[in-house]
């Protein structure tokens, strides 16, 4: 009777450690996405069979007929581009269990660190590739470069599991950017939080321009209003107000900080930043590579709010630093005439002690 117990109790454990073992991580860490939830369709390009077999994967993965989607991922192990096109659209709808069974069916074609061209149909070479924790960086927010497929807490789950699925988030993509510069840019504040869990030593990872997380978090606050906890938490993480990069098209200015970049944006308000960095000790009177100062910048994109209280907050001798030209911020006034706007900020550094340096 022992011996019989004694065979009972190991087969138990035994099929215990064997069911723990092949349980799915999507279960075993309740990161459950969106299959089955019936949201609203989504489509694809159904003019090829792939496009019809893609829509018909999709299809069942929001339905929930999970038996559908192992049997069309089977269908498509022996094409590396049909995988990629399932894995890439099953991370921006939120099919976690999806992604799950791709990686780890895939045997040997695809695996999470594989890099996809996300937009065959663009015309470059290389900056529109990426790894699969890079285009789930992204998912949740509503900006070019970032996607809007998704919102709530499945993105997050979803860069969990392709953490613990071996992700590297130190990978880089041709603007050397990584999963947490993009994060940080999207405006996803639990997105970076679990990122920098998985591995703080990514906090101060520059970009190909120098930008780091926190610049990427004042540049994505400046055009789509990311949240100030974003900023803040950045700026706690990495630890230097004052870190300056290259900012800008064609080549861009040298030595802008986020100061600078936040004084620049004319697409949205960024007073309640610009207050947030110089109560944070913001160096007002920095010049980039050109010699400009963030109030130089906003008076040159107009930026009027800002430029007010950074008069309010400069000290004389600030306000009569002059850039390569040797203009001052009275002469960047000066020059945009008899409008209201700039009447008023002209009258403010003239009241102020500002000279014209030309």
């Amino acid at each position: 009777m022992k011996v019989l117990f004694s065979i009972l109790l190991i087969t138990f454990i035994s099929n215990s450690s064997f069911a723990e073992k092949n349980q799915s991580l999507v279960e075993k860490y309740n990161l459950y996405g969106n299959e089955g939830k019936n949201r609203n369709r989504v489509t694809v390009d159904v003019t090829t069979q792939r496009g019809q077999r893609s829509q018909d994967f999709l299809d069942a993965a929001n339905t929930g007929n999970m038996q559908l989607v192992e049997q069309i991922i089977k269908e498509s192990q022996d094409s590396n581009n049909a995988l990629r096109n399932l894995l890439v659209n099953s991370i921006l709808y939120g099919y976690t269990r999806a992604v799950e069974l791709i990686l780890n069916s895939g045997k040997g074609t695809i695996d999470v660190n594989t890099v996809y061209e996300i937009y065959p149909d663009v015309k470059t070479s290389e900056n529109n590739v990426f790894t699969a924790l890079e285009v789930a960086s992204r998912v949740g927010a509503s900006k070019i470069n970032c996607t809007s497929a998704d919102s709530g807490d499945v993105p997050v789950k979803m860069v969990k599991l392709l953490l613990l699925l071996g992700a590297d988030v130190h990978f880089k993509d041709y603007y050397e950017e990584t999963a947490l510069s993009l994060a940080a840019y999207c405006g996803g504040l639990e997105m970076v939080k679990t990122l920098i869990d998985h591995d703080k030593s990514q906090a101060g990872a520059k970009d190909r321009s120098g930008c780091t997380p926190f610049i990427q978090s004042v540049d994505g606050y400046t055009n789509r209003g990311t949240d100030l906890a974003l900023v803040d938490f950045l700026l706690k993480t990495e630890g230097n107000i004052d870190i300056s990069c290259r900012f800008g098209n064609y080549g861009g200015t040298e030595n802008m900080t986020a100061l600078m970049i936040a004084s620049k944006s004319y697409y949205k308000d960024t007073l309640e930043l610009v207050k947030y960095l110089l109560d944070h000790d913001a160096n007002i009177n920095l010049v980039n590579s050109i010699g400009q100062t963030a109030l130089m910048i906003a008076i040159a994109n107009e930026n009027f709010d800002v430029a007010k209280l950074l008069i309010e907050k400069s000290e004389t001798s600030g306000l009569n630093i002059q850039d390569k030209y040797e203009r001052t911020a009275l002469d960047y006034a000066l020059k945009g005439g008899n409008a209201s706007e700039f009447i008023e900020i002209q009258k403010q550094l003239i009241q102020s002690g500002a000279l014209s340096g030309i």
